[in-house]
């Protein structure tokens, strides 16, 4: 049997309070995306954070040791792991907000799909699953969506957009970004763009 990998301080699950009391109760649950950990969403979390806003970023079942335990993680327990952290942050707070990117961004959406989050924030992939439930979310949503991403192909973001067909959709351009955006040259423009959206979701 092997022996349990511990994992690295870096990829550690993430909770930032805010640099200053949050003037409106709520949280941002951020996820990162598949085969990655919290360090490649730290800097987003960071930025959030000094806006006023709570943010939790947990480490995804199967991600942060070996690709043996990644490999035998299946989608439905990653889906069950997300709605619980949603579950606790919404016992704690007023509202919560989902945001991730990639496989993160499709979690994101699929938890809004289930529960009762205040909006969404997504950069990437559409998966099968969030796909089906995309009619289902009411909540406001921001796709960013990076202009040089080879990894998700444009039909991937019209798909999001025809599906979400009961939510506010707005969608930002992110022109200097490759796939991995929270890593890239708009990584400021993300942060920004993303603190306004978190006060308009959690305002009202």
């Amino acid at each position: 049997m092997p022996r349990p990998v511990a994992v690295a301080p870096e990829d550690l699950p993430l909770r930032l309070m805010p640099a200053a009391p949050a003037r409106r109760d709520h949280c941002v649950v951020l996820l990162h995306g598949f085969t990655s950990t919290p360090a490649s969403v730290r800097a987003w979390a960071e930025g959030l954070a000094a806006g006023g806003s709570p943010v939790s970023v947990p480490l995804l079942p199967g991600h942060g040791t070996r690709w043996e335990d990644l490999a035998a993680t299946g989608a439905d327990e990653i889906r069950a792991a997300v709605r619980a952290v949603v579950d606790l942050e919404l016992a704690r707070h007023g509202r919560v907000v989902m945001a991730g990117i990639s496989m993160g961004g499709a979690l994101a959406l699929d938890a809004a799909a289930h529960r009762p989050v205040a909006g969404v924030a997504a950069v990437g992939r559409i998966q099968r699953a969030a796909r089906r439930a995309l009619p289902r979310i009411t909540a406001p949503v921001t796709v960013y969506r990076s202009a040089r991403d080879a990894v998700v192909p444009a039909s991937s973001h019209r798909t999001l957009v025809r599906g979400l067909r009961q939510a506010p959709v707005e969608v930002v351009g992110l022109p200097r970004s490759r796939h991995v955006a929270t890593l890239d040259h708009d990584l400021p423009l993300l942060i920004d763009h993303g603190r306004s959206a978190v006060a308009a979701m959690t305002t009202h």
